[in-house]
């Protein structure tokens, strides 16, 4: 595991300035840890992450296979079942993005602003910001 501080993670927070749920909660444990700060009650801890649902499993089983095949040499048979897992979780990114050089696409190129736009344009943001922190409106 990387160091705070360290080139690559600072490179990385420098270039993804948007905070993962898991940084968050390390805050609130390392002040619970330190006795600077309360920890999550059970409710706050409950409501992240959300939890995954029966079609999510389902996509991330299509994924797991498309790679499976796809890391074989059978990316022929890999394919409908990397769209499927897209199909089934059009929220998930991890799947979405992570599907894409595997199928011979660009992850950061064309499709995936494509895919982006689509999304935000539906009414979806692309982040989410963390409910206890978002900010007043």
């Amino acid at each position: 595991m990387l160091a705070a501080g360290s080139p690559v993670t600072t490179v990385f927070v420098t270039l993804a300035p948007v905070r993962s749920v898991w940084w968050y909660a390390s805050r609130f444990l390392r002040a619970w840890v330190s006795s600077t700060g309360p920890a999550l009650g059970g409710d706050a801890v409950g409501a992240r992450p959300r939890q995954p649902t029966d079609q999510d499993q389902l996509a991330r089983t299509y994924f797991v296979l498309g790679w499976w095949l796809a890391q074989q040499g059978r990316t022929a048979e890999a394919e409908p079942h990397l769209a499927r897992a897209g199909e089934l979780a059009p929220h998930d990114f991890t799947i979405r993005r992570g599907s894409m050089r595997i199928r011979g696409k660009d992850p950061a190129g064309p499709e995936f602003f494509a895919m982006v736009t689509d999304w935000t344009a539906s009414g979806h943001d692309y982040y989410v910001p963390l409910p206890d922190l978002a900010p007043e409106r």
